[in-house]
């Protein structure tokens, strides 16, 4: 229930836990989250096993075809808490939103965090298009 909802695989692998909106999870995250996966996890100890399993095994179909065939690649628990994954390294998370703005506004890129400059080419300069067959 860290800040950056650091377990020790994510912490090993440099992963961390956001808010869907880029900033560091609210206490309400970091409190459900857990719960919701303990909930999810304890279907499989119920007094009648056989239950138990079918219920674990379709939540956790649910949860795999939201992750590969969602717009948002996310999972059950993280539907319900609202929250993401990301690589910690390459991530930029922000405090509130005054922060994100501000960031975004020194930096000069647009709402989505894409840079608002275009690059024009002089006449003359070699330019490299790239595809996926070169």
């Amino acid at each position: 229930c860290s800040r950056k909802g650091l377990s020790l695989g994510k912490r090993i692998f440099g992963l961390i836990v956001i808010d869907d909106r880029g900033f560091y999870m609210s206490t309400k995250q970091r409190i459900l989250r857990p719960i919701i996966v303990t909930l999810i996890n304890s279907l499989f100890f119920l007094p009648n096993m056989q239950t138990g399993m079918t219920l674990y095994a379709i939540i956790g179909a649910i949860s795999f075809f939201m992750m590969v065939f969602g717009k948002r690649k996310t999972n059950l628990h993280e539907r319900f808490t609202k929250t993401i994954v990301v690589d910690g390294k390459q991530s930029k998370i922000f405090a509130d939103l005054n922060e994100k703005q501000q960031y975004f506004a020194d930096n000069d890129l647009d709402e989505y965090g894409r840079p608002n400059k275009v690059v024009v080419h002089n006449e003359g300069d070699p330019v490299v298009n790239l595809t996926k067959e070169e």
